[in-house]
C-alpha cells in the first residue's frame, strides 16, 4: 500500500486501520457514496472502506449505497450504520467529523472521532481487545486503546466525548 501523505488519514495509514481488522473492511464504489460526501471521506470509503463485521452490536452499510443523509438542527449527516445497530453514527457533511447519532433524540448526538478513519482504527481495536479471554489481557488492552484515541484524536478522549463514556462503560462491566 502507497504510505504517501495522500494515503494517510490523521495521521494514521490505510494499512494500519486494515490492519486492526483482519481483512473484514470493504471498499465502497464509489457510485454508492452520495455526491454530498467530502472528498476526504470519499477517498477513506473508496480505498479503505466499511467493516463487513458488527462490533459491539454496530453494523455498518457495506453493501448498498451510502444515500441517507439526514438532518439535524443545522446539520447534515450521512449515517454509515444500519438501523438495528447498537449504536448509530454519521459523518458530518460539513467537517469529517463522526458522531454517535440519536435521530430520535437530538441532544444524545455527540462527537465521536474527527473523522472516519479514527472511528474506524479504534472500534477495530476494541474489537481485538474483546477476543482476549483473560481479564488482566482485557483490561490492558482496552488501556492502550485509551491512550491510542488519546495520542491519534485528543478530542475523543474529552470528559463527554463518546469514546471516553464508551470506555469507562466497557472498563465497569470487568468488574
Amino acid at each position: 500500500m502507497n504510505d504517501s501523505p495522500e494515503h494517510h488519514w490523521g495521521g494514521l495509514t490505510a494499512d494500519e486501520i486494515r490492519e486492526v481488522w483482519d481483512g473484514r473492511l470493504r471498499p465502497v464504489p464509489a457510485e454508492l457514496i452520495t455526491p454530498a460526501v467530502t472528498p476526504h471521506t470519499r477517498r477513506f470509503l473508496t480505498e479503505v472502506g466499511l467493516p463487513d463485521v458488527a462490533v459491539l452490536g454496530v453494523d455498518f452499510l457495506f453493501e448498498g449505497p451510502l444515500t441517507a443523509v439526514t438532518e439535524q438542527g443545522s446539520r447534515e449527516y450521512l449515517v454509515v450504520t444500519q438501523q438495528r445497530s447498537n449504536a448509530s453514527f454519521a459523518v458530518d457533511l460539513q467537517n469529517d467529523q463522526v458522531v454517535e447519532y440519536h435521530p430520535t433524540a437530538p441532544e444524545g448526538t455527540r462527537f465521536m472521532n474527527s473523522d472516519l478513519a479514527a472511528l474506524l482504527f479504534f472500534l477495530g481495536q476494541v474489537r481485538k481487545a474483546l477476543t482476549l479471554e483473560e481479564i488482566p489481557a482485557l483490561e490492558e488492552a482496552l488501556e492502550d486503546v485509551r491512550t491510542s484515541v488519546a495520542v491519534h484524536d485528543p478530542a475523543a478522549m474529552e470528559d463527554e466525548a463518546a469514546w471516553k463514556l464508551w470506555l469507562d462503560d466497557l472498563e465497569s462491566q470487568l468488574g
